[in-house]
C-alpha cells in the first residue's frame, strides 16, 4: 500500500514532544504526512491502534543479521521486521573482503534496513577468532571499502577478548582505533575476557566511541576491587565515551547493572547483540531487553528514546529516522504494555520478574514509497 491511517494511538517520541498523546497519523508514499488528533482519508488504509502506544521504529544497533558462512549470522527480517525493529545494525560479522556480498545479498534485498559496523578483520566473523593474526587487519582495504559505502557503514567494530586476539593483546584494538580515526567513524568495542585489559582498551577510546558488554558479569568488568566504578569507566564517560547494553549470550547481568545505575552509569544504547543460538532464549529480541531494561529502572519513554532517536543521532542516520514529526520515515513499533508475572533471566542465569511487559502488536516498515504492515505475535 501507498496510504496508512494509524487511528487513535499513544504517541512517544520525546525528542518530538510526544508523551502517550493519542493521535492520529497519515503515511503515505512511506514518509508521515500528518500527526492530528483526528484525521480522515477515504483511500488510506486504516490501522486501529486504539490503547497501543505508537513509537517511532525501533532501532538495534548491536545484532549479527550477515547470513553468510559465520557460525552466528542469521536472517534479518527474522529478528528484525517480525519482531517489531524496523532498522538493524550488523555489528562486524562482515569484514572488508566480504562487505560488498553482505550489501548486495543481504543489504539491498531485507525489508528491514540495514547498516553496518564494519570488523576490522578481513572476513568478519567467519571465524571467532579473527584476531589472532594481525595480518588480518588490511588498513588500505578497509578505507576503500569505507570510502566506497558510507551510507551503509556506519562505524568501525572490534572485539577485544582473549578468545578473539590471542597473543596480540591490546595491538588489535589500537589498530582499529586509528583506523577509526581515519576513516572518520566511530570505534564499537566488545570487551569481554583479558587480556586486554578494559583499562588499557577504554584508555584507548574517545568522544563518539561506544563501549559494547559494558555490564557483562565476567572478570574484567566495569567495577574494581571495591566493587566501585574503575576509574577508568569514569574517565571514558567523562570524555564523551557511551556505553551500550549488548545483552548477548554471556554478556548482560542484572546485578552488574543495578550496581552500575546506583553508581551513575546508564546505558546510552539498548542492544540485543542477538545471533542465532540466543534468539530463543536469554535475549529473544529488542523488546524483550527493553522489558528487563525497564524492570532493572529506566522508564519507558527513556528506553524508546534510546531505541529511536538516539541511535539515530549516534550514528548519523538523518532526522528521518528514529522520529514521528512531518517527513520522517513511516517505520513504527507498535505495542501494548500489559501488567505480568513472567520469570525472565539474563546472561549468567540470574532471574527477574517483570511487573510490566511491551507485547509487540504491529510493525510498520516502508521501503521507498511502499508501506508494509506485519502483524506480530510477540513471546
Amino acid at each position: 500500500m501507498n496510504k496508512l491511517l494509524i487511528k487513535s494511538g499513544k504517541l512517544i517520541s520525546p525528542a518530538d514532544g510526544f508523551l502517550f498523546e493519542q493521535k492520529d497519523i497519515l503515511v503515505v508514499n512511506g514518509k508521515i504526512e500528518c500527526i492530528s488528533s483526528h484525521i480522515t482519508d477515504e483511500e488510506a488504509e486504516i490501522l486501529d491502534a486504539t490503547n497501543m502506544y505508537v513509537a517511532p521504529g525501533f532501532i538495534d544497533t548491536h545484532t549479527h543479521c550477515y547470513k553468510n558462512e559465520s557460525p552466528i549470522g542469521t536472517d534479518a527480517d527474522l529478528i528484525g521486521v517480525h519482531k517489531g525493529c524496523t532498522t538493524l545494525f550488523d555489528a562486524g560479522t562482515s569484514g572488508p573482503l566480504n562487505f560488498d556480498d553482505f550489501r548486495k545479498n543481504h543489504i539491498e534485498k531485507k525489508q528491514t534496513d540495514l547498516f553496518a559496523l564494519l570488523n576490522v578483520s578481513n572476513n568478519g566473523l567467519n571465524v571467532l577468532n579473527e584476531l589472532v593474526s594481525l595480518e588480518e587487519i588490511q588498513v588500505d582495504k578497509i578505507q576503500e571499502i569505507v570510502d566506497n559505502n558510507r551510507d551503509k557503514i556506519k562505524g568501525i567494530k572490534v572485539r577485544a577478548s582473549k578468545s578473539v586476539v590471542g597473543e596480540n593483546g591490546i595491538k588489535p584494538i589500537q589498530l582499529a582505533k586509528e583506523i577509526a580515526t581515519l576513516v572518520k567513524l566511530p570505534l564499537v568495542v566488545h570487551i569481554g575476557n583479558y587480556p586486554p585489559y578494559i583499562d588499557e582498551v577504554l584508555d584507548l577510546l574517545s568522544e563518539g566511541d561506544i563501549v559494547t558488554h559494558t555490564y557483562h558479569g565476567k572478570v574484567n568488568g566495569i567495577f574494581d576491587e571495591n566493587k566501585k566504578l574503575r576509574k577508568s569507566v569514569l574517565d571514558a564517560r567523562a570524555r564523551g565515551v557511551l556505553f551500550d547494553v549488548g545483552h548477548g549470550s554471556s554478556s548482560f547481568n542484572f546485578n552488574v547493572f543495578i550496581q552500575a545505575i546506583d553508581q551513575g552509569l546508564y546505558p546510552d544504547f539498548i542492544t540485543t547483540d542477538i545471533y542465532n543460538t540466543n534468539m530463543n532464549g536469554p535475549v529473544h529480541n529488542l523488546l524483550s531487553v527493553v522489558n528487563k531494561v525497564m524492570e532493572l529502572g529506566i522508564s519507558l519513554e527513556d528506553c524508546v528514546d534510546k531505541v529511536t532517536r538516539y541511535a539515530a543521532e549516534r550514528f548519523n542516520l538523518g532526522e528521518e529516522y528514529g522520529r514521528i514529526k512531518c517527513q520522517a520515515k513511516g517505520d513504527f513499533t507498535i505495542f501494548e504494555m500489559e501488567n505480568s508475572q513472567v520469570e525472565v533471566q539474563d546472561s549468567d542465569g540470574n532471574k527477574l520478574i517483570l511487573n510490566k511487559k511491551l507485547n509487540l502488536k504491529y510493525t510498520v516498515k516502508c521501503r521507498r514509497d511502499h508501506i508494509e504492515v506485519y502483524r506480530n505475535c510477540e513471546r
